[in-house]
């Protein structure tokens, strides 16, 4: 399994305000590298369609953890209702096999990774909602030069996911919230009928990707 979310801060955005220095506008690296040729795709441009589609649509309190198993890499979302806060492994975790090196390093802020504080575990950046799929593209195309020019996954077929959704916070009833008066006097019995929360769901099963689920731990 991945690492904890550190639910990222607002301040780095995507895309952001042209001309704002405070706010650059994410632009992704080519791949292979600043003075490698560019590789066959092997399927990422596929994915990482499909990973802008599935993140740009994520509801609220749904978290997806993109991961390779075998190197500990891994890239994660967080949805809140106007914003899907990602973040990737950063060298601070390690547990992972092919650690990046400063060429790669610089290659993530070059993109627009924000680099991760000490205390937190990753590089981070953030999606503003609702966004279009140009939009969400630009953070699925971030995510896939971690994934494979700085941290070295091969291919999209060695990832799988794991995604759920956390319970809906209990809020008060109208019970609770409601004088005497505010029922009124025509029918002495009647109350409203209390809104059941939503429990959530795990696993959450995220077709869209194309990825199969992370197998769990016995």
């Amino acid at each position: 399994m991945a690492n904890f979310f550190s639910r990222l801060r607002r301040s780095s955005t995507v895309p952001a305000p042209a001309g704002n220095a405070d706010h650059p506008v994410a632009q992704p690296a080519p791949p292979g590298g600043p003075s490698s040729p560019r590789e066959p795709d092997s399927g990422w441009d596929d994915f990482s369609e499909r990973l802008a589609r599935t993140i740009r649509d994520l509801p609220e309190r749904v978290y997806l953890i993109v991961e390779e198993l075998t190197s500990r890499t891994y890239v994660q979302f967080a949805a809140d209702a106007d914003r899907v806060d990602a973040e990737c492994v950063s060298n601070f975790n390690r547990t992972i096999t092919r650690p990046a090196d400063a060429q790669g390093e610089a290659r993530l802020v070059e993109a627009g990774w924000s680099p991760h504080r000490p205390g937190e575990m990753n590089w981070w950046t953030s999606l503003d909602l609702p966004a279009t799929l140009a939009q969400a593209r630009t953070v699925a195309d971030m995510s896939v030069l971690a994934l494979r020019d700085v941290y070295g996954v091969v291919s999209p077929d060695s990832l799988s996911y794991t995604a759920w959704r956390d319970p809906e916070p209990v809020q008060p009833s109208f019970e609770d919230t409601w004088d005497d008066d505010d029922w009124g006097n025509d029918d002495e019995d009647w109350k409203p009928e209390p809104e059941l929360p939503d429990l959530g769901e795990n696993p959450l099963h995220l077709p869209t990707l194309g990825l199969p689920m992370t197998p769990t731990q016995p």
